[in-house]
């Protein structure tokens, strides 16, 4: 490996890095997040390196640029810290692997060619004297040793971590890649296929190229990172906050900052930490106006002069109570979990969740409760019954959750919750439309598919038991007209046609046993009546009762009509029982 001063880039072979006659190693900080290419990033690697063989085969100078990375030597010589490049290296190591278990598998057969390329192969991913070319960092280390490094591979049981899981994908991608090659260029020849394999392994070493910037410490690697944004060439929000925190906190904080951005990550683990901290701003200081998040994150670190550790403390903080209302935790939610479950898993409002964090945290819980039920009634109005515009629902439970807390940190003797609740009513009351006007527009309401179980579920479980003592189990949204009815069935073509619009209108829904339904299917309207009257579910067994002609579009106009006052009733600002 060439030596280099600091901020003095140069070329880098990926066959410099991996080099078997080396015994540097290249590290991945703990600190550095987990294992996270996707499919379509392992794909363009591979269509990469194919393309640049078949170039090499007629121009054996052909190279491939991939792309810049951020090395730090420490006092070491023989340790190479990278701290920007981890995805593209472990990759690359993950197909070397692959090239050395497919070599393997031929080697079996007997042919010595296979048995040499394996021999080539797992120097540049294990040292002869010990460690690996590679190591990641404390989320993905071990796992990838195991099963992807060692030349006898193991599987330590089930992955754990998304991370993890995302190694597994590549490595099998890969593999399907490779085979799928082998079988196009060498169907029935070993030996060729082995000279394949020994092709593809020398273009990745000596035809990827990368861009080396070395630095001498992390302040120095954040510089290039905030640079490198500023250029385009983009890292996400939450990598470099990560790379922040580390490069301006002091060394003896640096591994309790690692510790707690793990914990985090992992807490996170299925769902988007850029999300997680864009909601936790927003929660505190209202929608970003100017800034990009990072930058606001930052400006409010050095503004502020808080510590490295202690943000990533508040941050862990705050994840937990996130990931309690993502996952509707009952221990933590209590009473209102149903409600933050309707909210954010069934309608997905996720601009709800930074109110809902706020409420969490500083509400007592009979006062979270009674927020969460309003905001299904406000959410329902302004976004189901109404229409609404979703940036202006979104902006204002932002500018809400903002101000809401700003009330429990800025003052010293800490509101009532309960009052602050009965402002935020009055406030979301003000921005949604009259009964008198919703009233005309439930008629003729239709549904988006993704709101008509809760809605018309909530409704079903209303009719049921006003009380919301009983609940239904498992139930599935019943089209009365049916979404695909049978050419020779409803009045053929033509009524087909006229009924169409009228599918995902309210009166055409309502709720049905699992089974039921699908037996249900595409019948008739006469046949349904049957089926329906046999029901366990209130507002199904009763169609029979009310319906007894044919089912046209007046009827759906009609039952959607007699439903309104009970709809206005469930969503009411004032309905104690809530939504």
């Amino acid at each position: 490996m060439s030596t280099s001063t600091p901020f003095n880039a140069h070329a880098e072979y990926l066959g410099n890095l991996f080099n078997a006659n080396s015994q540097v190693r290249n590290i991945i900080p703990r600190f550095q997040r987990g294992y996270m290419w996707q499919k379509k990033h392992v794909e363009a690697l591979w269509d990469d390196l194919t393309k640049l063989t078949s170039k090499r085969r007629i121009h054996a100078n052909h190279l491939h640029f991939f792309g810049p990375i951020v090395t730090l030597l420490k006092d070491d010589d023989q340790v190479l810290q990278i701290l920007d490049g981890q995805q593209r290296l472990a990759t690359a190591t993950i197909l070397l692997s692959v090239m050395r278990d497919m070599a393997k598998e031929i080697a079996e057969t007997g042919l010595l060619a296979a048995s040499e390329e394996v021999g080539r192969i797992q120097p540049l991913i294990e040292k002869e004297l010990g460690g690996y070319s590679l190591t990641l960092s404390r989320l993905d280390g071990e796992f990838f040793r195991d099963y992807i490094q060692r030349k006898d591979r193991v599987a330590s049981g089930k992955p754990k971590l998304r991370t993890n899981r995302n190694i597994v994908a590549a490595q099998r991608i890969l593999k399907e890649r490779l085979k799928a090659h082998l079988d196009t260029v060498a169907p029935t020849d070993k030996a060729l296929a082995v000279g394949e394999i020994r092709d593809l392994r020398l273009s990745l070493l000596n035809g990827f190229v990368m861009t080396r910037i070395p630095v001498v410490s992390y302040e120095s690697a954040f510089n290039i990172f905030e640079t490198l944004n500023d250029r385009g060439l983009r890292l996400s929000g939450p990598d470099l906050l990560r790379n922040y925190l580390m490069g301006s906190a002091p060394e003896a904080d640096q591994e309790s900052i690692s510790n707690i951005w793990d914990d985090i990550l992992q807490t996170l683990e299925k769902h988007d930490v850029s999300i997680f901290l864009r909601h936790m701003w927003i929660s505190r200081f209202g929608d970003l106006k100017e800034d990009d998040l990072f930058t606001a994150l930052k400006k409010y670190i050095e503004e502020k002069k808080i510590t490295s550790i202690d943000f990533a403390s508040l941050c862990a903080t705050e994840c937990d109570d996130y990931v309690a209302l993502l996952e509707a935790d009952k221990d933590i939610l209590g009473e209102a979990t149903e409600h933050v479950r309707s909210l954010v898993r069934e309608l997905s409002v996720r601009p709800a969740l930074p109110l809902l964090l706020v409420g969490l945290r500083y509400f007592e819980k009979s006062d979270f409760l009674s927020m969460a039920r309003l905001l299904l009634v406000f959410v329902t109005r302004y976004s189901i019954l109404e229409d609404g515009n979703p940036a202006k629902m979104e902006s204002l439970l932002f500018d809400i959750a903002a101000q809401t807390r700003a009330e429990f940190v800025a003052n010293d003797e800490k509101p009532s919750s309960r009052a602050v609740v009965t402002r935020m009513r009055e406030t979301l009351k003000e921005d949604t439309s009259s009964d008198a006007i919703l009233k005309l527009r439930i008629p003729t309401l239709e549904l988006e598919p993704q709101t008509a179980r809760y809605f018309v579920g909530r409704i079903a479980r209303y009719i049921q038991d006003p009380s919301r003592e009983t609940t239904l189990g498992e139930t599935n949204v019943e089209h009365i007209y049916p979404q695909n009815p049978s050419e020779d069935k409803w009045g053929g073509k033509e009524n087909h046609k006229l009924m169409e619009p009228y599918t995902w209108y309210l009166g055409n829904l309502t709720i049905f046993g699992k089974r039921k339904n699908r037996r249900a299917g595409n019948q008739e309207f006469g046949e349904k009546r049957t089926r329906y009257a046999k029901s366990n579910v209130k507002m199904t067994n009763t169609i029979p009762q009310k319906y007894v002609g044919e089912w046209t579009s007046e009827e759906i106009t009609d039952r959607a009509t007699k439903m309104t006052d009970m709809i206005l009733t469930i969503w009411n600002f004032n309905n104690g029982s809530g939504a």
